[in-house]
């Protein structure tokens, strides 16, 4: 019994070039998009485009630490759409669902063993009362800015350092099942 190695290579090229080609037409499926009423908006997207599906932004932020990249959020009844925007294009999306009580949705501060961490402080007394966090998150191009991120029983909290000042925080309660 012989090979014809010739035909078998042609035909894992096809299987190949045909898995090459689904995987390049199916990409746009898995783009991250968020629907509006008037349609969806993409990663990608022109900015004209957001602003058409979803109308005039809430508040239009620079992003923290990335002057050229700007925040557009939207409030959505239950629903809090942030959608970063570089040179003209969609570069990020953030579609969460907010389930809460009545009263303020913005968490301005933690309390970090007995002590209350809130925006404006300095990271010495972040530091000080929570000790080293287990996770640092840097960023290339924002040098100046930091996530501190903790863990605590039952809860885990992230906060934002900009320039040696809390500028955010956020608390996430964890349940075991």
């Amino acid at each position: 019994m012989s090979i014809d190695w010739k035909n078998e290579t042609s035909t894992v090229m096809r299987a190949i070039k045909s898995a090459l080609l689904l995987c390049l037409l199916a990409a746009p499926a898995f783009a991250q998009s968020v629907q509006f009423k008037g349609g969806a908006a993409s990663i990608g997207d022109s900015v004209k485009k957001l602003h058409k599906v979803a109308g005039k932004p809430d508040q239009v932020r620079p992003f923290p630490g990335a002057p050229a990249t700007s925040l557009h959020e939207y409030s959505l009844g239950e629903r809090q759409v942030n959608v970063s925007v570089r040179g003209g294009k969609i570069t990020g999306i953030a579609d969460n669902h907010i389930v809460s009580k009545p009263g303020p949705a913005v968490l301005t501060g933690v309390d970090v063993n007995g002590t209350r961490i809130v925006t404006g402080d300095p990271l010495a007394k972040l530091v000080a009362s929570a000790g080293k966090p287990h996770k640092i998150r840097t960023f290339a191009d924002a040098p100046h800015m930091s996530v501190y991120e903790y863990t605590f029983p039952g809860r885990e909290v992230t906060v934002t350092v900009t320039n040696g000042k809390v500028s955010g925080t956020s608390e996430l309660k964890i349940r075991k099942r």
